[in-house]
């Protein structure tokens, strides 16, 4: 059975903006585009910082100020446990790299593989 979930512009963003179709419904995202969206989520709430599910989040915002090989592999691991505690994803690998932007110091790449084998890629930089 498909999960779906309401479609933000720009997951993980600071403003999760809403998208709506032409006829002004809020549009949706099933499937592994709402896997995905799920992760980019993740990677930004705070671990506890939803009252209804206090264990959903990696926090990336607990790894600020930390050297930055170090706060990349801690923030990989807890995204990782992150995106595993969905149970439409099979199996997860978080990659750790320098950034490519001038903003960000540390690039992490979650290629994931969803229950139906489905694969899919998610990055944040921070």
């Amino acid at each position: 059975m498909n999960r779906y979930d309401l479609a933000l512009a720009t997951p993980g963003a600071a403003s999760d903006e809403l998208v709506v179709t032409p006829s002004g419904d809020l549009a949706l995202v099933a499937g592994t585009e709402s896997v995905v969206q799920r992760a980019m989520l993740a990677a930004v709430t705070p671990r506890g910082g939803l009252l209804h599910r206090p264990q959903f989040g990696a926090g990336v915002e607990a790894r600020l100020g930390l050297p930055t090989r170090a706060a990349g592999a801690l923030f990989a691991a807890d995204w990782r446990a992150a995106i595993l505690e969905d149970d439409r994803v099979r199996e997860v690998s978080v990659r750790v790299e320098d950034a490519t932007t001038a903003t960000a110091r540390v690039a992490l790449t979650a290629s994931i593989v969803t229950a139906e084998d489905r694969p899919a890629t998610a990055i944040v930089e921070f």
